[in-house]
């Protein structure tokens, strides 16, 4: 996905895999697929013990706006899934952005989603013969480090992606260059797996939010921006939606066990990505 983060996006259509997967082989990435029944509705095959993912319809409404990197962490989701169970990725989901106007979801012959503007040639998405996936990791020196696999190739469609897998955290990212892959294995090693004498480890505090409390902050953020188009009297409606979504992070927030000194850490970052977004 080339999206820039602070891209504001809807799609409207369906993700979906040639052959449902069943639920019990995939209970993480279901968990982290339900996060967001703001923007999409999981769609089902069989009952009981027999229940199988079919894909994603997006939510049928006009205010299922949302940063590019929620909709990109969706997609990565569903493409890791694919890649994973051998599973082939459907769709006929078009898209509108705040940057790059409107346009449609191709799945390239690799099994990745890319987002197709007007006017751009879709077969140049397929083969992959376009700009979406061409960012240049910067060069890095490899760390040893036993639990974090060096990048490894796999056959995706006639290209070749790398992936790098930790014992601890399962997979760590599929890239399209072997560059890109030891890029975010040395940022793994270093976010992960690198000892710190804070209570919140190495990583930045806001990446230490739940994932459901960051993105419930994110649209708080996005609110509180939309607001500084209007006068004051103007932007009441953002504020109020902005504060709804903070006491929904802080509600989310207090259901995970993080102990006394980090809970009040992140409480914190709640309250202060809500009152001053980027």
């Amino acid at each position: 996905m080339a999206s820039a983060d602070d891209d504001e996006m809807i799609y409207y259509g369906s993700v979906t895999f040639d052959t449902p997967i069943p639920l019990s082989a995939i209970a993480d990435e279901h968990e982290a697929l339900q996060v967001r029944p703001d923007l999409i509705t999981l769609t089902y095959a069989g009952t009981g013990s027999g229940r199988s993912l079919v894909g994603i319809d997006t939510a049928d409404q006009e205010d299922a706006w949302a940063w590019s990197n929620a909709w990109g962490s969706i997609h990565r989701t569903l493409e890791g899934l694919a890649r994973r169970h051998g599973r082939v990725l459907q769709t006929n989901a078009t898209f509108e952005s705040d940057q790059r106007g409107r346009g449609i979801l191709v799945v390239d012959e690799g099994n990745r989603l890319h987002d197709c503007q007007e006017g751009e040639d879709l077969q140049a998405h397929r083969v992959r013969a376009c700009s979406c996936l061409s960012w240049e990791a910067p060069r890095v020196e490899a760390t040893e480090h036993e639990q974090v696999s060096g990048p490894r190739a796999v056959p995706a469609g006639p290209f070749t992606d790398h992936v790098v897998i930790c014992t601890e955290h399962g997979e760590v990212v599929c890239a399209t260059s072997e560059r890109g892959a030891y890029f975010h294995r040395e940022a793994h090693i270093v976010g992960e797996h690198t000892a710190s004498p804070l209570p919140l480890g190495p990583r930045p505090a806001s990446e230490a939010l739940p994932f459901g409390v960051r993105e419930l902050i994110e649209d708080a953020a996005a609110e509180l921006r939309r607001g500084r188009s209007y006068a004051p009297a103007g932007a009441v409606n953002h504020r109020d939606a902005a504060r709804e979504y903070t006491r929904r992070a802080e509600s989310e927030l207090r259901a995970f066990d993080l102990g006394d000194t980090v809970a009040a850490l992140l409480q914190f970052c709640v309250e202060l990505r809500a009152d001053f977004p980027q």
